[in-house]
Parts: C-alpha cells; sequence; structure tokens
C-alpha cells in the first residue's frame, strides 16, 4: 500500500492551546514535548469506479506524525504606539525569547493521488488531529477537508491553518473508528461517530441494516 503512496502529496500546519500547566519545548536535538498526528477518519474504497481511490485497509488511518517546531515569534505590543503582532518564519525563533516563541506542527501527509479532492468537492474525507503533549493524549474537534484551495488561480496543496485558529485541544477519553457506511447507524451522519474528547458518548447501531459494502452482506443475518 504505501508504495502506491505519495509522501507529501497534501500538508496541513496547525498550532495547538497547550493545557495551561505545559509549556511547549524543543530541545537542542530538535524534539519537542509535543508530537502530534493527522488521520484520515476513512478512506475511500480500494479500487477503481464510482466511490473508489482509497486504500485497502482503510483502518490504518495515521497518514503523519512530526514534532512541534519554532514557527515565528510574538513581538509585544510597545509604548511608542506599536501593536503586538505575530512574526511568523522560523528566522524570527533565534532572537526570541523562549515565552514569546510560537509552536506549529506541520503535517505532510502520505497519500494516494485519488485520496486528494479538488476545491469544493463535497466527497473530499476528513482529517482529523491528534495530539501527545507532555505524554498525554489530546484531541481536537475541528477537522479539516481533504481538498486542494485555489488562491488567485494557483492550487494549493498546503493549508496553513495556524493562520485562521488556534486548535483548542481537550484530554481523549477513548477511542473510536466509525464505519463507513453510515447506513448501519441508527443517527444521522452528522452525529453518527461521537467526538473522542467528551462524555458521555454513545453509538447506537442498527442491527437490521446490511452493510452495501462489498462482500459484507454474506456476514449478516437479518431474517432473526
Amino acid at each position: 500500500m504505501g508504495s502506491d503512496m505519495e509522501d507529501s502529496a497534501f500538508t496541513f500546519v496547525v498550532r495547538i492551546d497547550p493545557p495551561a500547566n505545559v509549556k511547549i519545548v524543543v530541545s537542542a536535538q530538535g524534539v519537542s514535548n509535543v508530537i502530534g498526528v493527522a488521520k484520515l477518519k476513512r478512506s475511500f474504497l480500494a479500487g477503481t469506479g464510482a466511490g473508489a481511490g482509497g486504500v485497502q485497509y482503510e483502518h490504518i488511518n495515521i497518514r503523519s506524525t512530526r514534532y512541534a517546531f519554532c514557527g515565528g515569534c510574538k513581538v509585544p505590543a510597545s509604548g511608542a504606539g506599536v501593536a503586538a503582532r505575530d512574526d511568523w518564519g522560523d528566522r524570527f525563533c533565534g532572537n526570541c525569547v523562549e515565552a514569546n516563541k510560537l509552536f506549529l506542527i506541520a503535517f505532510p501527509m502520505q497519500l494516494l493521488s485519488t485520496e486528494v479532492k479538488n476545491s469544493g468537492d463535497t466527497t473530499a474525507l476528513t482529517v482529523n488531529f491528534e495530539f501527545d503533549v507532555a505524554r498525554v493524549l489530546y484531541v481536537t474537534n475541528h477537522h479539516e477537508k481533504l481538498r486542494r484551495v485555489t488562491e488567485n488561480g494557483v492550487t494549493l496543496s498546503k493549508i496553513d491553518t495556524y493562520l485562521q485558529r488556534i486548535l483548542q485541544i481537550v484530554p481523549k477519553f477513548f477511542e473510536i473508528r466509525c464505519p463507513r457506511d453510515y447506513s448501519l447507524l441508527q443517527e444521522t451522519p452528522l452525529w453518527a461517530c461521537p467526538f473522542e474528547g467528551a462524555l458521555p458518548a454513545t453509538v447506537v447501531i442498527d442491527s437490521a441494516t446490511v452493510s452495501s459494502l462489498p462482500a459484507n452482506s454474506g456476514n449478516y443475518n437479518t431474517e432473526g
């Protein structure tokens, strides 16, 4: 499967808001106390044809793992009427005091070319993020769509999410992989897959429904 993937087919660059008692640090060797993963909630069906173009083992969904790094410096407001600002770029990190450093995580994702859709494509896959912050797992309720963006006539395969928002993270309480075929659940697709950072959480399975995915019908008996 991996030999058919592009190593950096699409990249998301994100910024997180760490817990109040945790400070993001990067060692002299470039290793941070924050590491994140970018995951596909589900891929497409394997093969070709309508609705296909995904991987064979679609539950193997982690497509990027990266440490946090210094990506800029926060400049405080001064008494000379200069407003506070964020200077983005690693060139600003060298002379930046530790407390003002801005940390980012870039996720170059391993993907099949067929998994990346164009701007406006409603079938685009969902990407979510998970973080290990000082040895505690965190999740965010924010997700992105795996589709290119067109700006000024140029098609981009890199999304600088950190310029629009800081991701709010909460402790991860449980892990779930929801089915690709949401008709198996007695909920609407919007709420069918519960957020892993909130409790209580429920998944209601419709035991009378047979999955429409290939080779699954033989595994169910709905006749009682």
